[in-house]
């Protein structure tokens, strides 16, 4: 076998990640957000990601800024790509307007859309059409729960994310559930899971 050699590149930055490039933060960072050494770090490993066309995890404890380094790769990957295309985040009902507050908090220029309750059917057009939006729009995220991605899966199925984030991806570590199964259907250009957590039984769960 002799690997291409952009394909020898990607090897030896898997066996070295002191290879990993330092990456720009994006301009739609707000001015006075500022990533700790870590977190630099994380969005470097996650820009990474997106430049070998890989899905991964970003295990941090609580508290230590997951949701600023996602952000900052999602608004790289829009920078890079200059790709209109929406941002699915699935997270507990419990979070979900804590991640509206975060991206306002963060980015200069976002919308977003919350994804739930009997109204939602009323949204899908809105989704649909922010993946046809001009490049130059700002970047649209859908942020949902866990029961409405698995009971309305067909309909986010139908649209092109840029990204699928998974908060507190521990919930679907189980690949038998039907919303495990569901949520992994759900397609995006890149796959993003976040979690304290990552194995708390066995190495089957980080599949």
């Amino acid at each position: 076998i002799r690997p291409t050699e952009a394909f020898g590149h990607f090897l030896a930055c898997l066996a070295d990640f002191d290879q990993i490039e330092e990456v720009p933060l994006p301009a739609n960072l707000r001015p006075s957000v500022q990533l700790r050494p870590y977190q630099r770090h994380g969005v470097n490993w996650l820009c990474f990601l997106q430049r070998f066309g890989l899905n991964g995890i970003l295990a941090d404890d609580m508290g230590l800024g997951k949701t600023l380094q996602t952000l900052a790769a999602v608004e790289r990957a829009r920078e890079i790509g200059g790709s209109p295309l929406p941002v699915l985040i699935i997270c507990p009902t419990s979070v979900m307007l804590n991640w509206r507050s975060e991206i306002g908090k963060f980015l200069e220029q976002s919308e977003t859309l919350l994804f739930h309750g009997p109204s939602r059917g009323r949204q899908v057009e809105r989704m649909t059409a922010a993946a046809d939006a001009p490049a130059d729009s700002p970047g649209l995220f859908v942020i949902t729960s866990f029961d409405c991605a698995r009971i309305d899966h067909d309909t986010l199925n139908r649209i092109p994310w840029l990204y699928v984030i998974v908060d507190e991806g521990h919930t679907i570590k189980n690949p038998d559930a039907k919303r495990s199964k569901a949520i992994k259907t759900i397609p995006g250009r890149h796959k993003l899971a976040l979690t304290g957590t990552p194995i708390q039984n066995k190495l089957e769960e980080l599949w």
